[in-house]
Order: structure tokens, then sequence, then C-alpha cells
């Protein structure tokens, strides 16, 4: 390894349930004003799991106790996010003797805010079932610990969020074989608001049965993980969700498995001039057809709902009448 800006020190070993544990003093060079002192110096405790035995904003030092293996892991997290060209690239370090145990920083180029950051690290989170993940705020920075699988989603979840591979669909990533456990991640470009965006992650969480929805405001993104059928599913709301207000009309999605409820039908409603009247055509459809999933969005004016083929035809009738 070569030769680190970091000062360290062994200040003490003792030997506790039967492993040397020791006091390491880092030296941070390039990090100086405290908040991000502070910052990095609990990002290192949290991926490492050593407890801090000090730290010292002014001489900006952190002493850290734990055994070698997380004394070399401290030292690689904060040589990685205290050196010169810092946020440049994501850098791996892999513990030795451990076959899946990886930690990984990651730099958001395309981040602009502190709250972009912490919406970016929470759906990177929830996706991979990382569970030891934190931020820095200064270089946009993510670091996470887990297993070798859970780095590689990650890796491509922020190319696909962050960087330049971002497409509005970014097809399938399968963590199955079988299609049994599946991510995608969608950029929806005539979704205007934070607002709209929640609306379609609502609908499409609820319509399609899919437990993990997750939404990254400011590019407007929505990801999944689920089913292959649930994906493909999703993929058809989401472009009926996002296509330009101005198309109208009803259109429909089946599918053979699902149980009975395998019907999806999406109407656009010009003659809904506000959400209340939206809403109030919900409702009666909602009640008179016995449909059980039915949502709104209200920006495009429109309506989406999942039952039984006769429900939705019934459904559609009550659309009709009320003047579609």
């Amino acid at each position: 390894m070569k030769a680190m800006p970091i000062v360290i020190a062994c200040i003490a070993a003792s030997i506790v349930w039967g492993q040397t544990t020791v006091n390491r003093v880092f030296e941070f060079t390039h990090i100086t004003r405290e908040n991000e002192l502070q910052e990095v110096a609990t990002l290192v405790r949290a991926i490492t799991e050593s407890p801090i035995v000090s730290f010292d904003a002014g001489k900006r030092t952190l002493e850290l106790r734990g055994t070698a293996s997380q004394m070399a892991a401290a030292e690689w997290v904060i040589h990685e996010l205290d050196r010169e060209g810092a946020g440049t690239n994501p850098a791996e370090y892999r513990a030795p003797g451990a076959s899946d145990d990886v930690v990984r920083v990651f730099y958001m180029k395309h981040t602009q805010t502190v709250q972009d950051l912490q919406e970016a690290a929470t759906l990177i989170r929830s996706m991979t079932g990382v569970r030891r993940l934190f931020t820095y705020n200064a270089p946009r920075a993510i670091a996470a610990r887990g297993t070798g699988a859970q780095m590689t989603l990650a890796e491509w979840l922020m190319r696909n969020v962050d960087g330049t591979e971002r497409q509005a669909d970014s097809g399938d990533y399968r963590i199955s074989a079988d299609g049994s456990d599946v991510v995608r991640v969608f950029h929806l470009a005539n979704t205007k608001t934070p607002r709209d965006l929640q609306e379609v992650a609502t609908l499409v969480r609820a319509i399609g049965d899919i437990r993990r929805v997750f939404t990254y405001n400011a590019p407007r993104v929505i990801t999944l993980r689920g089913t292959s059928q649930q994906m493909a599913l999703s993929a058809w709301l989401i472009r009926e969700m996002d296509s330009p207000a101005s198309e109208e009309g009803a259109r429909e999605y089946s599918f053979a498995e699902g149980g009975d409820e395998n019907t999806v039908r999406v109407f656009r409603l010009k003659h809904t001039e506000t959400p209340q009247q939206l809403q109030e055509l919900a409702t009666y459809v909602r009640s008179t057809s016995k449909v059980r999933r039915l949502f709104t969005y209200n920006a495009p004016k429109a309506m989406a709902l999942r039952g039984t083929a006769e429900q939705v035809a019934v459904a559609a009738q009550l659309v009709k009448e009320r003047g579609e």
C-alpha cells in the first residue's frame, strides 16, 4: 500500500475475549472543517464498528479502538476520504480473509444538495438491503459495507440513478436467475414536481403489489424491487402515467398470473376539470364496480385501477356514462 498522508500511532493493546484490540490515532491532512471531521469520524466508526476513544477537531485526530482488521478498514476509509482528488472515482476495500466483506465509497457526481444525497442514500440502502451505509456531505460521498453482491447492485444503482447511464428505463437487474427478485430504475420525463412523483410511486406500489418502491426527487426517479411480472406491469403503468398530458382515452393491461384481479386499466379523464372532480369520480367508480385497487394521478387527470375483467368492464362503462 502506498504511503498515506495519515499519522498513525499504536497506543495500547489488550486481550479481550481472545482477540487482540489496539488503540490507533489517525490524523487528518486534507479535511479541516470541524463539521466535516465529525461526519467522517461518525462514518468511520459506523462502517468499521470500532468505538471512538477520542476525537479532537482542533488537532484533527481520531482515536479508535478495535481489532487489527477493524483498524485496517478504518485506515483505508480515512485515506480514501482524506486525500487530494477525493470525489472522483469509486473505490473498494475487501477485508483480508473474508470472501464476502466489502467496503465501497461512491461519489454522486450529479447530486447538488445534502437532501438529494440523503434521498439517494436511502434509496440505495433500501434497494440493496445494506445495513451499514453512511454519507459524507462535502464530496457527496456514500460509504457502504456489505456483501459483494450488495455492492455490485449498489454500483449498478449509482450508474443508473446518478451516472452517465441514466435512461428512461434501465431494464431489469436480475438478482435471482428465475426472475423472482428483480430491480429496475425509471426516470420520469414528464413528471414535474416531487408531489407528482410521489403520486405515481404510490399508484405503482398499490396497483402492482410491490413492497419496495422508492423515489429520488431531483432527477424524478422511481426504483422498484420485485418479480419480473411486477416489473413488466410497473413499466407499463409508468409509461402510461408519464406520457404527455394531451394523450386521452383508456388503455388496458392484462396478465396470466395474479389471481382473478389480473386486469389493469388506465383512464385519462379530460372532463374532470379539478382534482376534487377526479376524486369524486374515483369514489363513485370504486364503490359501484367494487374494484379494490383504484388510484388517481392529478396532474394528467388519470385514474388507474386493477380488478377482475368483469369489474374493469363495469368501471369502463361507468366512466363512459360520466362523460369520457
